[in-house]
Formats: structure tokens, sequence, C-alpha cells
């Protein structure tokens, strides 16, 4: 190829790809917050013990006495030996290589097919920013994405038949591979479609007995390979059975149901709030569509003119393996990485028409190198990694924690449950299923986590709807929900709307009075149920809450006013009252001022989070007061009057929200709750005076 028209150009577009890949090592090198690494760590630390087929799931208690499934073990063995050597700190550093090593082969990959700097870097920037979501979360697609590379550059890639040491060597790579991870099969299907391509080039070629000879040979050696292939890749623990992992759960669980793994990407419509492809990414897919699409149907039209050399016009390996990682982009967004294949075949058309023209254009050099600082300015906030961002900074002790993300994991709960040593059925938010698994298992078991293939589709729903009925206020679905499956243990999230969406869980189970409070911190609480299974757990915990000062009554549950009175500093490391409390009431107790004013809201909205509504029904009583057609004061002043059991007053303040809004869901159910009781209330007077004046009336007579 002629030389680069401008190596200022070729630079600048370096300088956009460096600037993608340091917003997504940013994301992938905070503190840890993939919700499946901790069901990974623990599942390696069983398999690490030489057991792979335990009798029954150590980590959750709705598998119905299944076994777990040991598709991942290897991976997970290696993580788990990070983590015992490294820790935290050291899993944090292993993904952030992952992800320069990662990039940087896909990067070497483009810079070989097109061989213009410029065009490998535009290429490697629309890849990451395709493949962002896979490489900021610590899962086996970190291992994945690097061997499908690997795999290529070693098998696929040459135009000649593979060498006895690359042949042995990919053969080595995907027995590893199996059992790493379930998605081994995509370097299958990508042996299979350079078959094809091959196929159809020494069909083309059929007239050129020398060109004929090389790819037979090449097709020979790959069919061989893939025939091997599928025999070394049964070397795992279920055997030939691995193979079909995708195909057997997609029918037999939920999967197809978690929206940042499994969606299908459609052209024609944009995905409404899914991380995985945003409009951004959404867009870029696109684009990578069309240019494919042109590329391919210009290598035709080219083939068809010139069939002298219409095999090295198609590229048909490469134009094979180009629509088979878009067949798995359609499929399903958690595979847009294989965008790497149609990006190498548009590439690869790039290079060979600037060859024909005697090389790349001045003007088409800045206009890539445009492209890729475009790309470089909108991805992070396209994508919102701002948000990532601010996670972080809420999160404990910030970006250079050596940890994970404490606010997040709601760790000061888990801190409990590891010092009360609580055993029994737990039920928690999916997110958590995993981290408390990994520092609670097999002591207390989860409900649900995020190996979908592990227990029965119905879990997952019933999970869903159990949440739907905490979170709406169904209090007899959410009571036999949790009878159900026996539930011993309500781990309850309470996060503000505009920081995780769905995870408000706290406003029905705390109304249910079979269902005791015994931990509580700003966003989450833990709730035990009174049975006879749960006598020690309230013997633990009274013993834990005695030996710290803190007042608890094993049948009412904690006593937030009084903890907050009589033990400041257990409130303070609990979470209960955050580092600014303090300034809070010293505005409070100013005068009139916007400090008073933000004071006030901010203690109303932080009492009654964590259910001190004996003090958050005086600041909110003050708000309405102040601003009648107040929405959240008034929704809150409702609430925890009921929770006081000052039903008529909760009432009465209900009301008048209540017929201005009865759609808002939270008001309408305070509005029922507080009108069921005092109507029981009524009914109770009213049958006491009943009888009270039959009691009179007979003793008039006698």
């Amino acid at each position: 190829m002629a030389p680069v028209a401008s190596p200022g150009a070729a630079r600048i577009a370096g300088l956009g790809l460096l600037g993608v890949a340091a917003a997504i090592l940013f994301v992938a090198a905070r503190p840890l917050a993939t919700d499946d690494l901790w069901w990974h760590l623990r599942m390696g630390e069983v398999y690490a013990t030489g057991d792979l087929w335990p009798d029954e799931d150590p980590l959750v208690h709705t598998t119905h006495g299944r076994p777990p499934v040991p598709h991942e073990w290897l991976f997970q063995v290696a993580v788990h030996g990070v983590d015992v050597a490294a820790g935290h700190h050291g899993l944090r550093v292993l993904h952030a290589l992952a992800v320069v090593v990662v990039l940087s082969l896909a990067f070497a990959t483009l810079r070989r097919g097109s061989n213009d700097l410029g065009v490998a870097a535009l290429a490697t920037s629309v890849f990451a920013a395709l493949s962002w979501y896979r490489l900021v979360q610590f899962r086996p697609d970190l291992l994945s994405i690097p061997l499908t590379l690997v795999l290529y550059r070693a098998v696929l890639r040459e135009p000649s038949a593979p060498g006895r040491a690359t042949f042995i060597g990919g053969l080595l790579l995907l027995l590893a591979w199996a059992n790493a991870h379930s998605v081994f099969g995509v370097g299958l299907a990508l042996v299979f479609a350079a078959c094809v391509g091959v196929g159809t080039a020494w069909w083309a070629d059929r007239g050129t007995p020398a060109a004929a000879a090389v790819h037979r040979a090449r097709f020979a050696a790959l069919v061989l390979f893939l025939v091997l292939a599928m025999g070394v890749t049964a070397l795992n623990p279920r055997g030939f059975h691995q193979l079909a992992t995708f195909f057997q759960y997609s029918r037999e669980s939920a999967m197809w149901a978690i929206e940042d793994d499994w969606t299908p990407w459609n052209p024609f419509a944009p995905l409404e709030g899914n991380r995985a492809l945003t409009l951004f990414s959404w867009g870029l897919a696109n684009a990578l569509l069309v240019a494919f699409a042109a590329a391919a149907l210009r290598s035709l039209w080219c083939a068809a003119r010139d069939r002298a050399r219409c095999v090295a016009l198609l590229d048909p390996v490469h134009l094979a393996l180009g629509g088979a990682g878009l067949v798995a982009m359609f499929a399903s967004v958690r595979f847009h990485w294989l965008s790497v294949f149609p990006l190498l075949y548009v590439v690869r058309a790039l290079r060979r028409e600037a060859e024909a023209r005697g090389g790349l254009r001045h003007a088409g050099s800045w206009t890539l190198a445009a492209l890729a600082v475009a790309i470089a300015v909108a991805f992070p906030a396209a994508n919102r990694l701002g948000d990532f961002a601010s996670e972080v900074a809420q999160s404990g002790r910030g970006y250079l924690a050596p940890g994970y993300l404490e606010t997040r994991y709601c760790d000061a709960g888990s801190r409990f449950l590891a010092d009360t040593k609580l055993e029994g059925r737990l039920f928690n938010p999916y997110f958590l299923g995993g981290f408390l698994a990994y520092w609670h298992a097999p002591r207390l078991r989860t409900y649900i986590d995020g190996r979908m293939d592990h227990y029965p589709r119905a879990v997952y729903h019933d999970y869903r709807d159990t949440v739907t009925a905490a979170t709406s206020g169904a209090h007899g679905k959410l009571r036999a929900l949790l009878d159900e499956r026996a539930i011993d243990i309500f781990f309850a999230v309470n996060f503000p709307s505009e920081r995780y969406a769905n995870l408000q869980q706290t406003a029905a189970i705390r109304r249910l009075p079979e269902w005791v409070r015994v931990f509580q911190s700003h966003y989450h609480a833990v709730y035990l149920r009174r049975h006879a299974r749960n006598e020690l757990n309230f013997f633990r915990i009274a013993a834990h809450y005695r030996e710290r000062g803190v007042p608890f009554d094993g049948r009412e549950g904690l006593d937030i006013a009084a903890i907050v009175a009589a033990a400041p500093p257990f409130a303070f490391e609990s979470g209960l009252l955050s580092p600014s409390h303090a300034d809070l009431l010293a505005d409070l107790e100013a005068g009139a001022s916007p400090a008073r004013d933000h004071a006030l809201e901010a203690l109303a909205e932080r009492y009654w989070r964590i259910g001190n509504h004996a003090d958050q029904v005086v600041l909110d009583a003050e708000l309405v007061e102040r601003a009648p057609d107040s929405r959240e004061p008034r929704r809150r002043l409702a609430d925890g009057l009921l929770q006081l059991g000052r039903a008529e007053e909760a009432l009465a303040v209900a009301r008048t929200l209540y017929a201005v809004d009865p759609d808002y869901k939270d008001i309408e159910n305070v509005y029922r709750l507080a009108d069921g009781v005092v109507t029981q209330r009524k009914l109770a007077g009213s049958e006491a005076s009943a009888r009270g004046t039959v009691s009179e009336r007979a003793a008039g007579r006698r």
C-alpha cells in the first residue's frame, strides 16, 4: 500500500482511540462493581477444592436440590486464586490489564487488515464503543474476547492451511475455553464460517489448479480442525452437553429477561434505557451494518467484473466471518464485541480500494481522524459514564479504595449479617445475590443471583412478583410469596429512583406485622420473620446490640429514634446518620434561611428513609404547613403517621394528595391502608358500643 497521505491525521485518529480506551479503563478499574463476579469468586472457592459436582447448590436456596453446573469452573478457580493471592485490588488490576489486552489485540488485528494506522484506530474505536459494556464488567467475556482474536490470528487468518504448531495450539486454546466459558461455541461457529469461506474460494478458483489446491488443503485442514475441536471441547465436566448450554438454558431459564445481556439488536428500533446498547452505540452498529453491506456489494461487483481475481476481490473467508459476527450481533447485544469481524472485512475492503487508487487520499485520512475524535468526544456522555464516576464518589472510600463499591453493595447490612451470624433463607435483590453469597454462603443462602441457568424459570418470575408486591404495597400477595418460599430474612433496599431505578422495596415489608426490622441503614434494611425458625437468630441479634449498648426490642424491632438519641456512634457506623448530620441539625436550629430550608427537607427525607418516623413527622408537618401542595413531604407525613399507628391523622393527610393524584402509587397504598385501619377501628368501636348497650338493657331489665 502507498504511504499514508497524512501521518498527522493518523496520529490524531490514534489519540481519539486512546480517549475511548482511557474512558473504558477508568470505569473498568474502579472498585469492584460487577454483580456476577461475586458468585464467580464464591463458586471458584468451591471448585478449587476439586469437587466439581457438589450435591447441592451452596449459594441459592431456590434451586430445589439441583447441583450447580460447572460450565465456567476454570475461570472461577482462576479469579478465586487471584482474589486469594492479591485481594480485591489485584482483581481490579487484572480487570484493567484484560481490557488493555483486548483493545491491543483488536487494534493489532485491524491494523494488519487495513495496513493503515488511522483506519485501524477508527475501526478499533468503533469496536470499543460497541463492546464497552462487556469490557467494564469482570466476567468470563474478558477471556472469551481475546481467545476469539487469538484463535483468528492463529488458525483462521492465514491464506494457507494452519501449521502443526498452530493447529495443536488452537485445539488447546479451545480446550481451555470450553472449561472457562460456555460461549466457547462462538469459536466453533467462526471455524465453521471460515470453512464456508474457504469452500467458496475453492469453488470460485476451481479453474485454476494451483490456487484450487491451496484452497482444498486449507479447507481439509479447517474441517479436520473443526471435527477435532468438537471432540476436544467435550473434555470438560459436562461433556458434549457443554456445547448445548446456550440452547438448553435459553429454553429452560429466564435468561432472556436480562435485557443488558440478551436483548436482540433491531436496526430499525433503538432500545429505550438499555445501557448495553445506547442510542449512540445503536447508531454505530447501524453504520457498521451499512458499511459492511456496501463493502460486500462493492466486492461482489468487482469480483463479477474480474473473474480472474474474484477470490482476492471478494475475500470470502472474511466475508463469512463478518457475516457470522453480524448474525451474533443481531441475536443479542452481549455479542456486539463480534463487531470486530465485520469491521475487519470493511477495513480490508477499504485497503483494497486504496491500493487500487494508489493510496488513501489526504482528505480521506483527515475524515477518518475527525470521525475517531468525534467518537472519543461523544462516547463518555452518550453512554453516561459520568454515572459510574458519581457512583464511585458516593460510595465509601472513593476511587482509590482497593475494595468494592460499599454503598452499592449495602456493606453495612452485609457486615451486620456477618457479625450476627444469622442463618436461614434470605430474600435479596437480584444484584446483591452474588455479593451476599460471597460473604455469607452457605450459612445464609440467597433467593436469586445472576446464574439464571441454575434455578427454575419460576424462581425469577416469583422474584419479580415479590419485588413488584414489595414496591407497590400489595401486602397480601407479598405475604403469600414469602410464605411459599419459606423466607426467614428479608434484605430490603430503598435507593432513590434517580440513583438506582426499581430498587425501592421497603414500603410493603415494613407494614407487615409478622416481619421485624432488625437492622437499618440509609438505603437498606434487614427484616426477620416472627417464627420458631428464627428464635436463635433473634437471640444472636439481641446479644449483638447488647454488646454495643444499642437499644433493641426483640418483639418490636429497632427504635430508630432511641438509637439516634442513645447510641450516636453506632448510628454513624451503621449508616443511619450521615457525616453531615450535625451540620444539618445546626442549620435547622438557625433562623429562617435557605440553609434551614435545605436542612428541613434533607433531615425529613433521611428520617423517613431510615424509619425515624417520630422525628420525621414533625419536620414534614412543618413542610406541609408551609407548602400544602408539596407532594413528597405530604406522602412522607402520611406514611410516617401510619407507621406510628396514627391512622386517622394519616388518612386526613393522605386524602388531600390522593384526591389530586390517585395514580400516585404509594399515596394510594397509604390512603387505602389508613382507611382500612380507621374503618376497622370504627367497626370495632360500634361493636363494643352495641355490646355495651345490650348489657345496659339487660341490666335494666334485671
